[in-house]
């Protein structure tokens, strides 16, 4: 929708104009994990700490294993410190 459009001003000074959810996204990926790619999966807490290291292009086992590790450490509490930064609220 038009009210959640906005231009978004890089700290180069570099401008994007935001109009969809996947630009959001996109940029949001940039900015936090230095990459954009698809599939890359984040675990993120409601707090947006990141549980689990980034993945992409991964095969099932491997794929179950992150997430039942980003579970645990969502359950012990023992959520990593570079915490990703949403630039847009």
């Amino acid at each position: 929708p038009q009210p959640d459009q906005f231009t978004y001003e890089f700290e180069s000074g570099r401008q994007k104009r935001i109009e969809t959810i996947g630009d959001y996204w996109s940029t949001f990926q940039n900015l936090n994990f230095g990459a954009v790619s698809q599939p890359y999966y984040v675990l993120l807490s409601p707090e947006l700490e990141i549980l689990a290291p980034p993945v992409q292009n991964t095969d099932v086992s491997s794929y179950r294993s992150w997430l039942e590790d980003g579970l645990t450490s969502f359950k012990k509490g023992g959520l990593r410190t570079d915490t990703p930064v949403d630039p847009f609220q």
